[in-house]
């Protein structure tokens, strides 16, 4: 099962990026996380994930508070089952999303080898984004500011394969997102493909 993390923060365009990769065949993981905002309901960032990194990660401190054991223990039985269902549903890729992922880089490469997607916005158009959803500041420039130096850090020390998506760039040339397919070797079917693209174009 071929890994795929999303280096992304709140605000990113991360949510777009991987609607159009669940919609080419990429397995995220429901239930997914609900937001309150109008435009993208749906974060596709797997529910008992993010509950558990954030039994490790005070999400608006970014303090480690839990124990990395427990976190390791819940992830080891979680994976091996959510990749029993996507090889039920005939699929090849398991994509992982959520901020605080960026803090535990080093197990996640350990224990995956996956491929990085570094999703990146310039900090002002995060923190309207922020802004507009009327999210803790956290949620903005602020938190992009660390979650990306701590993200690219780990990337570049250890020689990890990413590939850096400009969301502005993502949502407006197809030739990115083809590159994109390519780099994580998903190869969607012409009509998850044509699904893929009309979501995008929404």
């Amino acid at each position: 099962m071929q890994a795929i993390i999303v280096i992304a923060t709140w605000g990113s365009g991360s949510t777009a990026v991987s609607g159009y990769l669940d919609r080419c065949g990429a397995y995220t993981c429901p239930p997914h996380v609900n937001t309150n905002d109008l435009l993208t309901p749906n974060a596709y960032e797997p529910l008992e994930y993010r509950i558990e990194l954030a039994k490790l990660i005070d999400e608006l401190s970014f303090k480690k508070i839990g124990n990395p054991e427990d976190f390791v223990k819940f992830f080891e039985a979680w994976w091996e089952i959510e990749c029993a269902k996507s090889q039920n549903l005939g699929l090849s890729h398991i994509l992982l999303k959520h901020p605080l992922q960026s803090f535990v880089l080093p197990y996640l490469n350990r224990k995956l080898k996956p491929s990085y997607l570094f999703i990146t916005r310039p900090y002002d158009l995060i923190e309207k984004t922020r802004i507009r959803r009327k999210w803790h500041p956290i949620y903005g420039a602020l938190g992009a500011k660390e979650i990306y130096s701590i993200s690219y850090d780990f990337l570049n020390a250890n020689s990890c394969p990413f590939i850096s998506i400009p969301f502005n760039e993502f949502r407006s040339s197809t030739e990115l997102r083809d590159k994109m397919l390519n780099f994580i070797g998903l190869v969607p079917s012409a009509e998850k493909l044509k699904v893929a693209e009309d979501f995008i174009r929404v």
